[in-house]
């Protein structure tokens, strides 16, 4: 059992109880044993959390961005996937000397991910990246590329859409032009 303790800004000093300190800066992690002993991680992620789900509304392969700070500047950074928990059978490795990032792509499923420095691998960080399909709004009127015609009143328009099952809300925008750029109406509607 141990705790893990990671800074996201500024910079802290963590005491153990035998008495030892480690001083951490943002974007350092470490973990303090049942015992009581602090250990520093040699690599912390810091771009995505441990378990990320992602909505692909477009249905391509979506990119997630791994970005990291490692201890150890000379160690190189192994990079390893697997649809397994336990990385059983590892789907992708990459060995990473330069650079303190990396793209994981997926279009749909779960991916688990661990990353670690040469020799580290007991101390790897872990998680998990899950992409589920979620289906395209799909406008049912206003008629898309419509004409309205009138006369003397501008009409009333009643927008209505076949919605998705993960959203709570959907932004209405109406705009004078076709990019989207001159808004006349922008409102949040909770309905479809």
């Amino acid at each position: 059992l141990f705790r893990s303790v990671e800074v996201k800004s500024g910079s802290a000093t963590l005491t153990g109880s035998s008495g030892t300190t480690e001083d951490m800066k943002a974007g350092q992690s470490l973990n303090v044993k049942s015992s009581g002993e602090i250990v520093k991680n040699p690599v912390t992620v810091t771009s995505i959390p441990a378990e990320l789900r992602i909505l692909n509304v477009e249905g391509k392969e979506v990119p997630v961005k791994l970005e990291w700070n490692k201890t150890d500047k000379e160690k190189p950074v192994i990079l390893q996937t697997s649809k397994k928990k336990d990385f059983t059978k590892i789907k992708e490795e990459k060995i990473i000397t330069s650079a303190n990032d990396s793209l994981i792509s997926l279009s749909e499923g779960t991916i688990y991910w661990r990353l670690f420095t040469e020799g580290d691998e007991e101390d790897a960080a872990k998680g998990k990246i899950s992409v589920e399909e979620a289906k395209a709004l799909e406008l049912i009127s206003p008629a898309n590329e419509g004409i309205l015609q009138y006369r003397n009143r501008n009409p009333v328009l009643s927008f209505s859409w076949i919605g998705n099952q993960y959203a709570k809300n959907y932004l209405v925008k109406v705009s004078s032009t076709p990019d989207m750029q001159t808004p006349v109406l922008t409102t949040t509607v909770s309905s479809t």
